[in-house]
């Protein structure tokens, strides 16, 4: 992700096994700008191909007071996209 040097991050996983990338937001403009950035990369980074990562849509792009979420699970996680997760966000 050199490509958001400036902007600090965290990649992890949640208690539901969600992998969870947590940026720092620091303008509406990084919003933008990283929403776009990690659609394109969703598309065409070729380990989220092998590994048939899926995004999470209900926090594709999720945002609170300081950060900004992006969910992506594994094909051996099942998961309704309606609902709420025990883990996310906490």
């Amino acid at each position: 992700m050199i490509d958001w040097a400036e902007v600090n991050f965290i990649i992890g996983t949640n208690p539901d096994s969600f992998i969870e990338i947590k940026f720092d937001q620091k303008s509406d403009d990084t919003a933008y700008g990283l929403k776009a950035y990690m659609n394109t990369l969703l598309s065409t980074h070729e380990v989220i191909s092998q590994f048939n990562l899926r995004r999470v849509i209900k926090f594709w792009g999720y945002k609170d007071s300081k950060h900004m979420y992006f969910m992506l699970a594994p094909p051996w996680i099942k998961f309704n996209p309606a609902m709420s997760y025990a883990g996310i966000l906490n």
